[in-house]
C-alpha cells in the first residue's frame, strides 16, 4: 500500500492537485480560449467584460470549467461568459438565481437555459440575468461538438427574485 500520495514532501503530492487555475484580478475581458483541461476561473475584481470560453469539440469534451466570483461583477449588463460569435458552440443546462437582500433573500428561481444561446448575461443587480453578485458560481461541462452544459447559482441584489429569462436566451455570442 502506497503511503506517501499525500506527503507534501514525497515529491508527489503535487501530481494530484490540479492547478489549473486562473485569478483574474482585472475588470476587463478574460480570453479563456486557450484553456484545454479542467480549470477554475476566480474573478477578483469588479468585471466589467466578458469571459469567452473555448469552443466545444470532439477532443475537449468532458472538459470542465468552474467560474467562481469573488467581487461582485458590473451592475450594467457588461459581464458576460460564454463563447465568440463566430463559433457554432452553445450552451444547454439550468441556472439558479437568489436574492441576496430583505425579506426575499430565501427565495431561488431556476430557469432550463435556452438550446441555442451563446453567452450568460451577469448582472449583480437585476434579477432577470444569471447573478453575478459576491458567491455567484458556474460550472461549464463540455459534452462534444458545439454543446456545452451549464450549471449554476448566481446571486443578485433586489428584493423579489425573477426567472432569469435575460440571463440566458442570447443567441450572439459575447463579441457580438
Amino acid at each position: 500500500m502506497q503511503t506517501d500520495i499525500l506527503n507534501k514532501n514525497s515529491g508527489k503530492f503535487q501530481e494530484y492537485i490540479n492547478q489549473n487555475v486562473t485569478v483574474h484580478a482585472a475588470t476587463t475581458a478574460l480570453d479563456a480560449t486557450g484553456i484545454d483541461a479542467d480549470h477554475k476561473i476566480f474573478t477578483t475584481g469588479v468585471l466589467a467584460g466578458a469571459i469567452t470560453l473555448p469552443q466545444a469539440t470532439v477532443s475537449n469534451a468532458g472538459m470542465i470549467i468552474e467560474i467562481y466570483i469573488t467581487a461582485t461583477v458590473a451592475t450594467d449588463g457588461t459581464c458576460l461568459v460564454g463563447f465568440a460569435d463566430a463559433g457554432s458552440t452553445v450552451f444547454g443546462g439550468l441556472l439558479m438565481t437568489s436574492i441576496t437582500n430583505g425579506a426575499a433573500a430565501k427565495e431561488v428561481v431556476a430557469r432550463g437555459v435556452t438550446a441555442s444561446s451563446k453567452r450568460l448575461v451577469l448582472d449583480a443587480d437585476n434579477v432577470a440575468t444569471a447573478g453575478g453578485a459576491l458567491g455567484s458560481w458556474y460550472r461549464v461541462i463540455y459534452q462534444g461538438a458545439n454543446k456545452v452544459w451549464v450549471t449554476g447559482l448566481g446571486l443578485v441584489t433586489g428584493s423579489s427574485a425573477t426567472l432569469p429569462a435575460a440571463a440566458c436566451s442570447t443567441t450572439t455570442g459575447v463579441d457580438g
